[in-house]
């Protein structure tokens, strides 16, 4: 075995166990850290073309949907003002990791997050709908 194919083994070896992190990861930040293994520089041209690399970014791919499809239902079961207080925790902590690493996702959780609070502004069927007219006397 020459140095460059033992090179290549180790760096297989490296995203092996960052894919393995990132499939036990528990929030978006640590998904977000595990994006990055360690891949000694000689050989840092090649791991894009490592199935294993392949294998690594969907299982960040599958990771992120994961969690935040488990945190945007946490966030419908949840009524106010409890709703507003997860929702803004999530935006400050987890979907902020979203923006450069995961731009469809991103913009994913954006429109939901909007499609739930257009849902918590509706008004009730007894209240009728909210006009800026004022009433017929």
């Amino acid at each position: 075995m020459n140095l460059i194919s033992h090179t290549v083994l180790r760096a297989e070896q490296s995203i092996n166990r960052a894919a393995s992190q990132v499939r036990q990861a528990r929030s978006l930040p640590e998904v977000v850290r595990s994006m990055n293994p360690s891949v000694p520089p000689q050989v840092r041209p090649l791991v894009r073309s490592l199935p294993s690399y392949r294998n690594f970014q969907f299982a960040l791919e599958q990771a992120a949907e994961r969690l935040v499809k488990t945190q945007l239902e946490a966030v419908r079961k949840t009524i106010e003002p409890e709703r507003g207080q997860l929702l803004q925790r999530y935006q400050c902590q987890e979907w902020i990791c979203l923006r450069g690493n995961f731009p469809r996702l991103a913009s994913y959780v954006d429109r939901q997050v909007q499609l739930i609070r257009n849902e918590t502004q509706q008004p009730s069927w007894e209240e009728g709908p909210r006009t800026n007219y004022p009433k017929p006397r």
